[in-house]
Protein backbone atom coordinates (compact mmCIF):
# COMPACT_ATOMS: atom_id res chain seq x y z
CA UNK A 1 0.00 0.00 0.00
CA UNK A 2 1.39 3.31 -1.07
CA UNK A 3 0.22 5.07 2.41
CA UNK A 4 2.78 2.65 3.89
CA UNK A 5 5.31 3.26 1.93
CA UNK A 6 4.94 6.79 2.80
CA UNK A 7 4.61 6.72 6.37
CA UNK A 8 7.90 4.36 6.55
CA UNK A 9 9.91 6.69 4.30
CA UNK A 10 8.87 9.71 6.29
CA UNK A 11 9.80 8.17 9.54
CA UNK A 12 13.36 6.45 8.36
CA UNK A 13 14.26 10.35 7.23
CA UNK A 14 16.81 12.07 10.32
CA UNK A 15 17.64 15.38 11.44
CA UNK A 16 21.07 14.49 10.70
CA UNK A 17 19.63 13.19 7.31
CA UNK A 18 17.74 16.48 6.20
CA UNK A 19 20.43 18.58 7.41
CA UNK A 20 23.13 16.97 5.29
CA UNK A 21 20.51 17.13 2.19
CA UNK A 22 19.51 21.14 2.78
CA UNK A 23 23.40 21.69 2.78
CA UNK A 24 23.70 19.86 -0.37
CA UNK A 25 21.09 21.58 -2.34
CA UNK A 26 22.56 25.14 -0.74
CA UNK A 27 25.81 24.56 -1.62
CA UNK A 28 24.62 22.85 -5.38
CA UNK A 29 22.64 26.29 -6.25
CA UNK A 30 25.71 28.38 -5.30
CA UNK A 31 27.70 26.88 -7.80
CA UNK A 32 25.01 26.67 -10.27
CA UNK A 33 23.10 29.51 -9.81
CA UNK A 34 19.53 28.79 -10.94
CA UNK A 35 18.63 24.95 -11.37
CA UNK A 36 15.52 23.07 -11.89
CA UNK A 37 15.59 19.81 -9.50
CA UNK A 38 17.59 17.74 -12.24
CA UNK A 39 19.73 19.98 -12.26
CA UNK A 40 20.95 19.91 -8.67
CA UNK A 41 20.36 16.03 -8.43
CA UNK A 42 23.01 15.96 -11.42
CA UNK A 43 25.50 18.74 -9.79
CA UNK A 44 24.85 16.69 -6.17
CA UNK A 45 25.28 12.76 -7.59
CA UNK A 46 21.94 11.87 -6.44
CA UNK A 47 19.80 9.53 -8.85
CA UNK A 48 16.98 10.11 -7.24
CA UNK A 49 15.54 13.38 -8.43
CA UNK A 50 12.90 13.30 -6.17
CA UNK A 51 14.77 13.96 -3.46
CA UNK A 52 15.50 17.04 -4.27
CA UNK A 53 12.34 18.31 -5.01
CA UNK A 54 10.87 17.71 -1.91
CA UNK A 55 13.46 19.21 0.07
CA UNK A 56 13.39 22.32 -2.17
CA UNK A 57 9.92 22.91 -1.16
CA UNK A 58 10.81 22.78 2.34
CA UNK A 59 13.58 24.96 1.77
CA UNK A 60 11.32 27.27 -0.03
CA UNK A 61 9.23 27.22 3.03
CA UNK A 62 12.42 28.16 5.26
CA UNK A 63 12.73 31.18 3.01
CA UNK A 64 16.26 30.11 1.94
CA UNK A 65 15.45 29.29 -1.96
CA UNK A 66 12.71 30.41 -4.06
CA UNK A 67 11.32 29.64 -7.74
CA UNK A 68 12.78 32.47 -10.35
CA UNK A 69 9.11 32.86 -11.79
CA UNK A 70 11.18 30.93 -14.90
CA UNK A 71 10.95 27.06 -16.17
CA UNK A 72 12.62 24.87 -17.85
CA UNK A 73 11.88 21.57 -19.74
CA UNK A 74 12.90 18.41 -17.55
CA UNK A 75 14.76 15.19 -18.84
CA UNK A 76 11.33 13.66 -19.52
CA UNK A 77 10.27 17.07 -21.44
CA UNK A 78 7.87 18.32 -18.89
CA UNK A 79 8.44 21.81 -17.30
CA UNK A 80 10.04 22.42 -13.60
CA UNK A 81 10.10 25.54 -11.70
CA UNK A 82 13.79 26.94 -11.44
CA UNK A 83 14.87 27.81 -8.12
CA UNK A 84 17.61 29.55 -7.02
CA UNK A 85 19.22 30.29 -3.25
CA UNK A 86 17.95 33.69 -1.16
CA UNK A 87 21.07 35.64 -0.58
CA UNK A 88 19.56 38.14 2.07
CA UNK A 89 18.97 34.88 4.13
CA UNK A 90 22.41 33.13 3.18
CA UNK A 91 22.55 30.49 5.99
CA UNK A 92 25.77 29.73 6.72
CA UNK A 93 25.31 25.85 6.44
CA UNK A 94 28.48 24.56 6.44
CA UNK A 95 28.86 25.21 10.28
CA UNK A 96 25.54 23.62 11.54
CA UNK A 97 26.69 20.91 13.48
CA UNK A 98 26.07 17.21 12.57
CA UNK A 99 24.84 16.11 15.61
CA UNK A 100 22.28 18.47 16.37
CA UNK A 101 18.80 17.98 17.98
CA UNK A 102 15.43 18.54 15.44
CA UNK A 103 14.52 21.95 17.84
CA UNK A 104 18.29 23.43 17.99
CA UNK A 105 18.30 22.56 14.13
CA UNK A 106 14.80 24.44 13.09
CA UNK A 107 15.37 27.13 15.55
CA UNK A 108 19.00 27.93 13.93
CA UNK A 109 17.53 28.15 10.70
CA UNK A 110 14.20 30.43 11.64
CA UNK A 111 16.62 32.43 13.01
CA UNK A 112 18.01 32.76 10.05
CA UNK A 113 14.89 33.70 7.96
CA UNK A 114 12.70 36.79 7.50
CA UNK A 115 10.16 34.63 9.99
CA UNK A 116 12.74 34.66 12.31
CA UNK A 117 12.73 38.25 12.65
CA UNK A 118 8.94 38.55 13.68
CA UNK A 119 7.71 37.90 16.95
CA UNK A 120 4.46 35.85 18.03
CA UNK A 121 2.04 39.17 18.52
CA UNK A 122 3.11 40.27 15.40
CA UNK A 123 2.04 37.60 13.41
CA UNK A 124 -1.86 38.23 14.39
CA UNK A 125 -1.75 42.11 13.73
CA UNK A 126 -4.52 43.83 11.70
CA UNK A 127 -1.37 44.73 9.27
CA UNK A 128 -0.21 41.88 8.84
CA UNK A 129 -3.50 41.01 6.18
CA UNK A 130 -3.72 43.81 4.27
CA UNK A 131 -2.85 44.00 1.24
Amino acid sequence: MHLDTSSAAYSSVSVDMLADHYVKILNALSVLGTAIYEDIAKNIGWEDKNRVSRRLSELEGMQLVYKTGEKKSTSSNRKANVYARIEDNKLEVEKIPTKTSAVDFSSLLINKTKMGKLKQCELFQKEMFSN
